[in-house]
């Protein structure tokens, strides 16, 4: 299974995990987050690459917690591109209960 390396705003890295190999050796699946030069034209184009790499004796697999942070990064990442506000910087609203709109429960009885 690959466990995560790196886990940034810009870049996240998931490399396996083995005792038996070296770890330069060992696969990997890195997204990152930035601007890239296109063609010789060297014109910026803002995106996400997406790079795996490795032998192919040991390809890398994310376990399903490891694929929803990877998804849940895309996701960051797309909304980092389109200009939205990254749901892990938004202010979490204070929960009500209904306890709480109704503390003086004496007051309300007839």
């Amino acid at each position: 299974m690959a466990n995560i390396r790196i886990n940034t705003l810009h870049e996240i890295e998931f490399q396996n995990f083995r005792s038996d190999v070296a770890p330069d050796n060992l696969p990997y699946i890195s997204a990152q987050l930035g601007d890239w030069e296109i063609g010789s034209a060297r014109e910026l184009e803002s995106g996400i690459v997406i790079d795996a790499a490795g032998p192919v004796e040991y390809p890398p697999i994310l376990s399903a917690a490891a694929a929803r942070k990877l998804a849940k990064w895309l996701n960051n990442a797309a909304d980092a591109l389109d200009g939205k506000v990254s749901s892990a910087s938004k202010k979490h609203k204070k929960r009500n209960y209904y306890q709480d709109e109704y503390e003086d429960e004496d007051a309300y009885k007839f």
